[in-house]
């Protein structure tokens, strides 16, 4: 009872990402290709808006700011450092998608603005140490809007890629209006922290954030540029399905380990972690490989996984985002500005010297792009790594 207790906030991300699973699986046996692949880019919109909406000044808020019974205190500079970034976020993401893609403008920005509402939230509840709160609020929105998908299908007996759209703006919208509601007596404190480190400590969260997320999402726009709509629609149904159980532990790690990372940490017990990812790894690949392989014996409409090369890559993928969770938790606990800029230059020469060589290639495939990903980051984790161990040692010199 009191390892449920514990793991709630756990069971509440597992129950609305197992929402979202299902509303891939039942959008993609009724939407056409195109409206399919239409959806999974503003899914992973949604995922760049929760993971860079406020251009990385979100972490500076969660380094800084403190909550005291109503009050909360935070710098006065980080306020409005936040409110530019999220104006200029919302008017690049609003640009791209309606130049780009062709969304309807009104559902876009209504959607953005009501995530992005919804995300400042759930790190207000974060601070809290309110963990099941803060699951609440960030999540809820795949849940209900599972909901509402079934029910607008089973209302009109057809499915578009609009009825998607009108679906998610009036979640967002409602779950926004809720949170707004309940904020009206919060007291805000402001406080003056020294203005260069404030500076400093916001251009290495922006860069580093920038960077991860050019990292996790480059895959998608790249097949979905150069491999067209029909590829990535497929690429992206596999993403959803195999590589999204490790994708919501990945979450978890970092979502719960980081805050206790910074009370406790020492080489012993990043072993003992280290362990206890690799068999719940193991666990997890054999349980989608035993689900791969059930689900091709049935014959579902537009469900099949024939492509098994590009199943077990996911499941690589998967695997190493798990270590790379761990290690990038005790990284940010642990860090300075200083290890921050190794790591990331070194990142960044690897990415370019793939890049280069993808773009050298004639007939680039799916599984040729996600082979060059993965090296990628299995070379940020240790390198990740390379810097905690470093780290550790000074501090046993010291």
């Amino acid at each position: 009872m009191l390892l449920l207790r514990n793991h709630i906030s756990f069971f509440i991300l597992l129950i609305s990402s197992l929402a979202l699973f299902l509303i891939n699986i039942f959008l993609k046996a009724t939407l056409e290709y195109q409206d399919y692949s239409m959806f999974g880019i503003l899914v992973s919109f949604f995922s760049i808006i929760v993971t860079f909406g406020f251009l990385g000044t979100e972490q500076s808020i969660l380094r800084l700011s403190k909550v005291k019974k109503s009050f909360f205190f935070i710098p006065k500079q980080v306020i409005t450092t936040l409110m530019v970034s999220t104006i200029f976020f919302l008017m690049i993401t609003i640009f791209i998608m309606n130049k780009y893609y062709l969304f309807n403008l009104s559902f876009l920005l209504l959607m953005i603005v009501s995530l992005q509402i919804q995300t400042l939230s759930s790190i207000y509840y974060r601070i809290k140490k309110q963990w099941n709160v803060s699951q609440l609020f960030g999540n809820s929105w795949k849940f209900f809007s599972l909901l509402l998908i079934i029910i607008i299908y089973f209302t009109k007996k057809e499915m578009t890629f609009y009825d998607v759209e009108v679906a998610f703006s009036i979640v967002f919208t409602i779950l926004s209006l809720v949170v707004i509601s309940k904020y009206n007596k919060l007291k805000i404190i402001y406080y003056t922290y020294e203005k260069k480190e404030i500076n400093q400590l916001n251009f290495n969260f922006f860069f580093s954030i920038l960077l991860i997320t050019i990292l996790s999402f480059s895959d998608r726009f790249l097949i979905e540029i150069y491999l067209g709509q029909e590829v990535f629609a497929e690429y992206f149904f596999y993403l959803s399905i195999i590589f999204y159980p490790f994708s919501l532990l990945q979450g978890y790690i970092g979502f719960k380990e980081l805050p206790l990372f910074k009370e406790k940490f020492n080489s012993n017990l990043l072993s003992v972690k280290i362990k206890k990812i690799f068999i719940l790894a193991l666990i997890l690949s054999t349980f989608i490989i035993i689900c791969i392989n059930l689900v091709n014996l049935v014959n579902i409409q537009n469900i099949k996984f024939d492509n098994l090369n590009l199943v077990y890559l996911l499941i690589i993928l998967g695997i190493v985002k798990l270590f790379y969770s761990l290690f990038s938790a005790v990284f940010g606990a642990i860090t300075n500005a200083n290890n921050i800029r190794v790591v990331n230059r070194r990142t960044i020469l690897v990415f370019i010297i793939i890049l280069v060589y993808f773009y050298s290639v004639q007939d680039l495939s799916v599984v040729f792009l996600l082979s060059g990903f993965i090296i990628l980051w299995i070379l940020r984790s240790l390198f990740i790594y390379i810097e905690i161990k470093n780290i550790l040692n000074t501090e046993k010199i010291n």
